[in-house]
């Protein structure tokens, strides 16, 4: 009968222990499943990120963009294509990554009537773009170094 009771006691013990690990093993996991999607979810956001155009031109010639004036780009790394808005106008290209830097190709916009005086600068943004050879992104900045030496800096 003591036998019994011993084996009945530590039984007991045994399974408390087992449901306190199980419950912990769960607790683990769900934290794990948790950090996991938080990850994936700050991983999508970094995968497309919206840039507006601050300036752009030569290096010490840089000519800023005016406040009302929209030009953006949005870059989808996880499908290599990029949009925005150039003045008046809607744009879309691919994105094409190289050994030593970037390209943008098969850039084309939507054709709404542009304001005379803006009508240049849409052009030449979207000029521009089709140079793109070269990034870095710095202290919420990226800038875009074209083939011939120009600049675009965009802002978060």
């Amino acid at each position: 009968m003591k036998y019994l009771l011993s084996s009945l006691v530590f039984s007991l013990f045994f399974l408390a222990s087992c449901q306190q690990q199980t419950q912990e093993q769960t607790t683990e996991q769900q934290a794990m499943t948790e950090a996991e999607e938080q990850t994936t979810s700050s991983r999508e956001m970094e995968d497309v990120k919206v840039w507006r155009l601050q300036s752009y031109g030569e290096p010490g010639q840089m000519q800023e963009v005016a406040d009302d004036v929209e030009i953006t780009l949005t870059m989808d790394l996880k499908n290599n294509t990029v949009t925005g808005k150039a003045v008046c106008n809607n744009y879309t290209g691919r994105l094409a990554s190289m050994d030593t830097g970037m390209g943008i190709n098969d850039v084309v916009a939507t054709t709404e009537p542009c304001p005379e005086e803006l009508e240049p600068m849409q052009d030449q943004y979207l000029d521009m773009l089709s140079l793109a050879a070269d990034y870095e992104i710095s202290e919420g900045k990226l800038t875009m170094t074209l083939e011939d030496g120009r600049k675009l800096i965009f802002s978060s």
